[in-house]
């Protein structure tokens, strides 16, 4: 079996995909969760995201992937990405392409060299009217973090922190998952994001909360179409590389909208994954890439759940030791107990299945629901002075380090 060390802001659902492709997964991220150590070994790391090059220098294996926010990060890629590596080479998207692809007006002029359909940008400089009509986006976010409506009531953001305008498009915001290797490149499947603000407490409207999918329906094939064109385009561009996501809004036609591309391993790739039972990473162990068989797939849904208030996580009931990898959990992304979790921080996820839309998503409400009445127990009030955030290099020593933590 194959070692992969994979890195990111969470990276369970990339270790479970790991381990579905026959790979053994080392991971170094922010919230070291439960059920990334019941398949992984964990790297403890110091001060996320800036020492993970010395924290994993000791790591030997086959090769290395990133997840969420390492993208925004590629000086760092840069510096991990080395010939001496004793965890291998990189199985994604160089640093060079990086600078590349998340240049939003890189991407803007490079599409439109396609004809593909484009939303105008400006940089932050510009003077724009707050009328509702523009999108104000930092040039480093993830997860829609710090993006709003640019209109009257808009907050002032810090002017350190590089930002630029985008046009708003109004629609249904969907993700498209691609494979790119020596074989070219694959559309793997579509997701719609979930916007139950509601349920899920995301702090902000933008942020990432959860996908449903795979859309299996008529929409299906004018969205590869047209993106897997856009997709071909970018990789003779600029060499993505692995899996990489695109997000896009599809307005009233139809017409999908790119927003950004997220070069790495996505959130929503899990999904499709699962409900295709066909391993993405399977490329990883040599030239053959799994093929797909099926022609239909029940539909599959992730929520995030967000901490309204200061919490300490319980520990929760539903056992995962032996869960199968092609098992879907019914929560995911489980907070070892004891796990002191701040206001608008992820909680967990929770998942369901169905043979439809409606069903799925019932299925989802009444899991997370049945969550946030357990969770109700655990409320507690946060000490003065005491803010500490649950996560891998965020908890405090007693707690990181606890081997014997019960199982969930």
């Amino acid at each position: 079996m194959k070692r992969v060390l994979i890195v990111g802001g969470s990276t369970r659902a990339a270790a479970w995909s790991a381990r579905r492709a026959g790979l053994q997964p080392i991971c170094a991220d922010l919230f070291a969760d439960l059920d990334t150590r019941q398949i992984a070994e964990v790297v403890h790391v110091q001060n996320y995201p800036f020492s993970l090059p010395q924290d994993v220098a000791h790591i030997n294996a086959d090769g290395w992937f990133y997840t969420g926010g390492i993208e925004n990060h590629p000086d760092l890629v840069e510096q991990m990405d080395r010939l001496d590596a004793p965890y291998g080479p990189l199985l994604g998207t160089s640093a060079t392409s990086l600078r590349l692809i998340r240049d939003p007006f890189w991407l803007n002029r490079t599409l439109a060299q396609g004809a593909i359909p484009t939303l105008r940008v400006l940089p932050g400089t510009a003077i724009l009217p707050r009328d509702g009509t523009w999108i104000r986006k930092p040039i480093s976010s993830a997860g829609g973090r710090a993006v709003s409506v640019w209109e009257q009531s808009s907050p002032q953001f810090s002017e350190s922190e590089p930002f630029f305008y985008q046009s708003r498009i109004h629609g249904v915001a969907h993700s498209a998952a691609f494979y790119n290797d020596d074989d070219g490149v694959e559309f793997l499947g579509v997701t719609q994001q979930l916007e139950n603000a509601e349920l899920s407490k995301v702090p902000d409207p933008f942020m990432y909360c959860g996908s449903i999918g795979p859309l299996q329906d008529a929409r299906v094939e004018g969205f590869r179409l047209s993106l897997t064109a856009a997709a071909e385009l970018l990789v003779s561009k600029c060499c993505l590389r692995g899996i990489f996501g695109i997000d896009f809004i599809s307005d009233s036609n139809g017409t999908p909208w790119i927003l950004e591309v997220n070069p790495r391993y996505t959130a929503s790739v899990e999904i499709i994954e699962l409900a295709w039972q066909r391993s993405f990473l399977a490329g990883i162990q040599g030239p053959n890439r799994q093929k797909q068989t099926s022609t239909t797939a029940p539909v599959l849904a992730k929520l995030i759940l967000y901490a309204r208030n200061f919490l300490v996580a319980p520990a929760f009931s539903e056992s995962a030791d032996s869960q199968s990898e092609w098992e879907l959990p019914t929560i995911a992304d489980v907070p070892v107990p004891g796990t002191q979790i701040d206001a608008t921080w992820p909680i967990c996820s929770v998942m369901a299945m169905g043979d439809t839309h409606e069903i799925c998503l019932q299925g989802l409400e009444d899991r997370a629901k049945n969550v946030r009445t357990r969770l109700q127990e655990h409320h507690v009030t946060c000490p003065p002075g005491d803010s500490n955030v649950g996560g891998n290099n965020l908890l405090r020593p007693e707690i990181a380090i606890a081997e014997d933590a019960p199982k969930i």
